[in-house]
């Protein structure tokens, strides 16, 4: 699930629509939908792991800068993410239980291509930068089979918009603050 966080530092009015999550119409259920992978080593009764990401997002949202003469205000937006980070598990319930809790801490790196905007396909009009990925989980520990899930949450630490884009002479983002948040769920096999 993602979600775009924006504020003005100025009086102009933003409005923005993320679409509805619960809705069941095919532009809602499909605004925001990405795909990835994730390989991590840890060792089977390990307290330390390490991982790294890929993956693809697509981004639907409509925004209106209150600026004259925007003729639309629809956004569709392609990107591409990787990233690496840590995971600690807490060794003593994994040897007694079978399971374990486990927490992620990363970072990820955010690129932006070949979006349709109100100002053109011009992906230089939106920021790149990484995110801080956080993440809690649980590791599960069978005789055959072993498996992880977990609820991660990417927290932006850059602008979504290029503020210093410029088109026509003017700068549609100078005033904006953005933010691209994403809540996941990650489901592994060991092996």
């Amino acid at each position: 699930m993602d979600w775009l966080s924006v504020s003005a530092d100025n009086n102009n009015k933003i409005d923005i629509s993320n679409g509805n999550y619960l809705g069941f119409h095919a532009r809602d259920m499909f605004n925001n939908f990405g795909y990835g992978a994730q390989l991590t080593y840890m060792p089977q009764y390990s307290w330390f792991g390490l991982w790294v990401e890929g993956g693809y997002k697509y981004r639907q949202f409509r925004m209106n800068l209150d600026i004259e003469e925007q003729e639309t205000n629809k956004y569709k937006v392609n990107a591409w993410y990787a990233g690496a980070g840590i995971r600690l598990t807490i060794k003593p319930l994994l040897d007694n239980k079978g399971w374990a809790p486990f927490i992620e801490y990363g970072t990820r790196f955010n690129s932006v291509f070949s979006p349709k905007a109100p100002f053109g396909g011009d992906s230089s009009q939106f920021g790149d930068g990484t995110s801080m990925r956080m993440g809690l989980g649980v590791r599960f520990l069978g005789d055959d089979i072993s498996y992880n899930i977990a609820v991660n949450y990417s927290l932006p630490q850059y602008d979504y918009f290029n503020r210093n884009y410029t088109i026509n002479g003017i700068k549609p983002y100078e005033h904006i603050k953005g933010g691209n948040n994403s809540v996941f769920l990650t489901i592994q096999i060991e092996h």
